[in-house]
């Protein structure tokens, strides 16, 4: 893995490249060409926010909470992962990313006890306007075959003061993970296909990990 902290002060965010390793980006690959086949719902089927009565979005996705069971997750690479969180590393990372927020982000990271997980699955034209999703913490896993056929489909990040022009942009690159504050306002540049005779799946996958903290499931423990 390669750790890479932005510190910038306003909208501070860990980016990890190579996160998978060999081994597990193999499993998650087969997991992922048979939910692409078989699974993936459009927006009209498994809606992505909605704002003012429209869709926010415009992509393939599937929660995994209709794919497995909680026992049955832990046969999921892609769940199993998620154990890669608590990596020293990456820990280590978050905590210089966020050692110049007026927020104590990093304690917030540290005590999460629970997430949820979204596939979705990005061809031409399809995208994300800018919105912010109803947990502590989003994590972003892309992946996408080569050579890459699509432009665009990078991740913005938004203020509150300027909604229309990305205040930055973190690049799309393959088996990059980006962790963010869930209430950072985010979106997904509109995708443009290359070449429209691939019949491949040659999209962009966005594994995302929505990381939260339940005091209810600490009691629990």
């Amino acid at each position: 893995m390669i750790i890479q902290p932005a510190k910038d002060k306003l909208l501070p965010h860990l980016v990890v490249d190579d996160f998978y390793d060999k081994y597990l980006l193999e499993g998650v690959w087969k997991e992922l060409d048979f939910y692409s086949h078989t699974q993936m719902q459009s927006v009209h089927e498994n809606t992505t926010a909605i704002i003012d009565g429209k869709f926010v979005g415009d992509k393939m996705a599937i929660p995994m909470i209709d794919v497995y069971t909680q026992s049955g997750a832990t046969r999921s690479l892609i769940f199993k992962a998620t154990d890669l969180f608590k990596h020293e590393d990456i820990h280590n990372g978050l905590k210089e990313a966020f050692s110049e927020s007026p927020y104590d982000l990093y304690r917030y990271f540290s005590i999460t006890n629970y997430s949820d997980t979204l596939i979705s699955y990005y061809e031409d034209k399809h995208y994300y306007k800018p919105h912010i999703d109803s947990c502590h913490f989003t994590i972003l896993i892309w992946l996408y075959k080569t050579p890459k056929n699509f432009i665009g489909g990078n991740l913005n990040l938004y203020t509150k003061q300027n909604k229309r022009e990305p205040y930055s942009s973190i690049e799309i690159k393959n088996n990059r993970m980006v962790i963010i504050p869930s209430f950072y306002l985010h979106g997904v540049d509109e995708l443009k296909v290359i070449d429209d005779s691939r019949k491949d799946k040659w999209g962009r996958y966005a594994i995302t990990h929505f990381l939260g903290y339940d005091e209810k499931r600490r009691q629990n423990q």
